[in-house]
């Protein structure tokens, strides 16, 4: 037999208050394995917080990865270029100028990718559903967010390579090849 109470006391008065109240009916009903609500929840909910945190986890990986992608991607990219920068600078290019040149481009990267993970979280919501709780895999507000980041990431990570690029001097870039 289960039983459950509820009660407004202290954990250890309302175990005491149990205990008498059952001991009053029944003088030789032994009492076992009591415990309260939030031990048992924590119980049952432990795996799915352990999934959730490993997922959490490997999410993270994954934009840090990627962000460092991006900055391999962009940093190459500058470098190739450096030229071409140092000519920009010669004919009149202002440092943000360059700066918003090198984030544009790597932001042509990144757009696609977003959209076409987009499309791919849309024609998964089925999978994605079973392993969210209280979020729908659809919901604008998340993928919207998501992309947001995302986004976020890709600039940070080319405002290095960016920046690098409009500092180049033009008579040491004409002069390198």
């Amino acid at each position: 037999m289960t039983l459950v109470a509820r009660g407004k006391t202290p954990e250890t008065n309302l175990l005491t208050a149990f205990e008498n109240a059952v001991w009053q009916v029944d003088a030789n009903q032994p009492i076992h394995a009591v415990r309260m609500m939030d031990q048992l929840v924590a119980r049952d909910t432990s795996s799915t917080s352990a999934t959730m945190i490993l997922l959490t986890l490997f999410g993270a990986v994954a934009l840090l990865m990627a962000g460092l992608g991006i900055y391999g991607v962009m940093s190459f990219t500058v470098g190739r270029r450096t030229r071409e920068m140092g000519i920009r600078s010669a004919f009149g290019a202002d440092g943000g100028s360059i700066i918003g040149m090198v984030l544009r481009d790597s932001l042509r990267l990144v757009v696609p990718g977003v959209v076409v993970g987009l499309l791919g979280a849309l024609l998964l919501r089925r999978v994605l559903s079973s392993l969210l709780y209280g979020v729908s895999p659809s919901q604008p507000m998340v993928l919207a967010s998501v992309s947001v980041i995302i986004v976020l990431v890709a600039i940070a990570a080319a405002w290095l390579p960016a920046s690098r690029a409009s500092r180049v001097d033009p008579m040491v870039a004409l002069r390198a090849e």
